[in-house]
C-alpha cells in the first residue's frame, strides 16, 4: 500500500498490540501520517480494563497510540457525517465516527473489522 496517509481503526490497534497481523506493522513502519480517533483511545483502556491489564500496560498503549498518530478530534461536521454513513453503511455510532473522522481527513481506513468491508476508501486486513 502506497498511501502516504492512513487511519486506523481500534481494531488496527489491537492487531499491532498483539500481534495479530504483520500488515499493521508494516504500515505503521511506513507510512508517512498515521490518524486515530480519540474513540479508539476510549475502546482501548475499556477493552484492557475488562481484561484485567496493569495501569502501566494500558496508559504504555495509550502513549503510543498518542506519539504514532495525530488524533482527529470530533466535530459537528464529522458527527453529521457519520450520522449518514451510519444509516447507510449500518454502521454502529463508535464505528461510524471514526470511518467519518478517516472520510474526513481523506485518508483510508486500515482495520480488521468487517463491518466496513462495504465502504469506500478502507483496507480490512
Amino acid at each position: 500500500m502506497t498511501d502516504s496517509k492512513l487511519f486506523f481503526d481500534t481494531s488496527a490497534w489491537f492487531a499491532y498490540f498483539f500481534n495479530e497481523k504483520k500488515e499493521v506493522q508494516q504500515l505503521l513502519d511506513t507510512v508517512q501520517h498515521v490518524y486515530a480517533s480519540p474513540l479508539s483511545l476510549f475502546e482501548i483502556k475499556v477493552k484492557l480494563l475488562r481484561h484485567k491489564f496493569s495501569v502501566k500496560d494500558i496508559e504504555a498503549a495509550l502513549s503510543f497510540v498518542r506519539r504514532k498518530a495525530i488524533l482527529v478530534q470530533l466535530q459537528e461536521t464529522i458527527m453529521d457525517i457519520a450520522a449518514e454513513y451510519s444509516v447507510r453503511h449500518k454502521l454502529a455510532a463508535l464505528d461510524a465516527l471514526i470511518y467519518a473522522s478517516s472520510q474526513f481527513k481523506q485518508t483510508t481506513l486500515i482495520t480488521l473489522d468487517h463491518d466496513f468491508k462495504h465502504c469506500p476508501n478502507v483496507k480490512v486486513l
